[in-house]
């Protein structure tokens, strides 16, 4: 049981480091979701066939958790829509003649040396200044 609350501590320590808000939005959920079915347990319970006594806080945190950070996981490795369509117009240009292939191989290039240039910008701009 100790390396399984381990491995779960640190996935959570990584999606909190990954994409703290959705994690931090999933967590906050799961507890105000739990308290929900606290107060409404009575007309739950009346129920037959759902059981609520078997879910504690930690599934609701879970749940919470998943639901925020599916969206991510889902679009890792996607490219940016400005990016494709960027793509899009350099093989449009190519196809119609407009641009010769070693033309297209600059704006390719450039298209790259810039999308680079972005995510490092980004990055830096993410990370706090030490003191």
């Amino acid at each position: 049981m100790d390396a399984v609350t381990k491995y779960l501590k640190i996935s959570t320590d990584i999606l909190f480091v990954k994409n703290p808000v959705a994690t931090s939005m999933g967590t906050l959920f799961g507890i105000i979701t739990h308290g929900l079915f606290g107060l409404f347990s009575p007309v739950i319970q009346s129920i037959q066939s759902i059981q609520v006594i078997s879910l504690n806080v930690f599934h609701f945190i879970a749940l919470g958790i998943f639901g925020f950070n599916i969206k991510g996981w889902k679009n890792q490795y996607k490219v940016s829509l400005e990016i494709e369509n960027a793509i899009a117009f350099i093989n449009q240009q190519e196809k119609k003649g407009l641009i010769s292939e070693l033309e297209a191989r600059q704006q390719y290039r450039a298209l790259i040396s810039q999308a680079v240039k972005n995510v490092v910008v980004k990055s830096e701009s993410t990370v706090s200044p030490q003191k």
